[in-house]
């Protein structure tokens, strides 16, 4: 019986030394985590090592056998990439996710009722559940261009004052929320006025300028004890959630991790007032994808307010905390980029709630996710990924 030879183009027929099969960091060769280029150069390693060279061998595996560095370190912060989502059982699952269209579309507003008679409230429709905000005082043709993309897909801005006054002739007027800070005039061109906190909240000085203008408040965790029943009182429209504290700086996101406790007490405040869903929420803070404003949505946000992410599409580059736009790409090119990216990131958000189940991203709940570390799941209130408490909810 013949044997096929083995191919060994790719082995190195010299001695390796354990030493050797140390190289560059690792970096991922195929869709596991755990096969890099450490471990493909210790197994190339051990085919050249003889049978009976037990020395060698014993190295070798010595190499493979060492722990790598914990990624989850004692006091490592909570982060959104630790927030996993569960599949829908194919057996239960009553939509096809690569066939069944999702919807997208987000109403931003607060649900008022008299009674048995519901009371018009303002309104904000977009098409997606997207919001930007950081581009105040950046150079005029990346205003320009945010605006004509923003307008394209239906998305809003919330900053001290509008991008573009045209909103890029598209019969598609842009949507602005005005984040109103102490000293500036409230605009009544802006569809929504929110007022910035900063742990000073003058109720008296929130007034809308007609009645069809939204009316919120921007706060971090540390205002939401005396900022959620201030916003009950007055009826506000809407919370804007500031994980990074300083959403009226340009690139806030940039100076530290986001306090992802800022949705988790929102709802918590509300639902022990018994408020749930009574006032609309956005967030603010290290959202950079499709997924990430998913798992914002099921933790019962309305929309997200994307700062950093969208620099970066429109062609930015991180400098230090700051984000700098050079004048070497042509600014219909800015434009498609971020365009396409905002298309592509509403599509990533989609796919996640039909694979979930859902039709609409607004139905995902809180049920539909695991946390992978101690740290995000208490930051988030939400269950861990192993352990029995992940089959109490089936």
């Amino acid at each position: 019986m013949q044997t096929r030879p083995m191919n060994t183009r790719a082995i190195d027929p010299r001695p390796v030394d354990s030493k050797d099969v140390t190289p560059d960091p690792p970096r991922a060769e195929t869709g596991s985590a755990n096969y890099d280029r450490r471990a493909r150069a210790c197994i190339q390693a051990m085919a050249c090592a003889g049978a009976d060279d037990s020395q060698r061998n014993g190295a070798l595996l010595n190499e493979l056998l060492a722990p790598r560095e914990n990624p989850f370190p004692p006091g490592r912060p909570a982060h959104i990439d630790d927030v996993v989502f569960l599949s829908a059982a194919l057996t239960r699952l009553v939509i096809d996710p690569y066939r069944e269209s999702c919807a997208t579309a987000t109403r931003i507003t607060r649900a008022r009722e008299v009674g048995l008679n519901p009371v018009a409230a303002p309104a904000v429709d977009l098409e997606q559940p997207f919001c930007c905000t950081g581009f105040d005082d950046a150079p005029e043709h990346i205003r320009r261009a945010l605006t004509l993309s923003l307008a394209e897909t239906g998305c809003g801005y919330v900053g001290r004052k509008p991008l573009v006054a045209d909103a890029g002739g598209q019969g598609k007027p842009l949507k602005w929320f005005q984040l109103v800070t102490p000293g500036d005039p409230p605009d009544p061109a802006a569809d929504g006025l929110i007022y910035f906190a900063a742990g000073a909240i003058e109720p008296l000085a929130m007034q809308r300028q007609h009645p069809d203008q939204l009316l919120g408040l921007c706060v971090t965790a540390a205002d939401l004890p005396r900022a959620i029943p201030l916003a009950l009182e007055h009826q506000l429209d809407v919370l804007l959630l500031d994980g990074t504290g300083g959403i009226d700086k340009p690139w806030s996101e940039l100076r530290g991790q986001p306090d992802l406790t800022v949705m988790r007490d929102a709802i918590q405040l509300l639902r022990a007032a018994n408020m749930e869903e009574e006032i609309a929420l956005l967030y603010f803070g290290g959202m950079r994808s499709g997924t990430d404003v998913a798992k914002a949505l099921a933790l019962n946000c309305n929309a997200v307010v994307f700062g950093a992410a969208m620099a970066i599409a429109l062609g930015g580059t991180i400098a230090g905390n700051t984000i700098t736009f050079d004048g070497q790409i042509d600014p219909a090119e800015r434009q498609q980029g971020a365009t396409n990216w905002i298309k592509g990131s509403a599509q990533e958000t989609a796919i996640i709630a039909r694979c979930t189940g859902k039709t609409d991203v607004h139905n995902l709940e809180p049920e539909d996710m695991r946390s992978i570390t101690l740290s995000t799941a208490q930051a988030l209130n939400l269950p861990l990924a192993s352990g029995q408490a992940k089959r109490e909810w089936f």
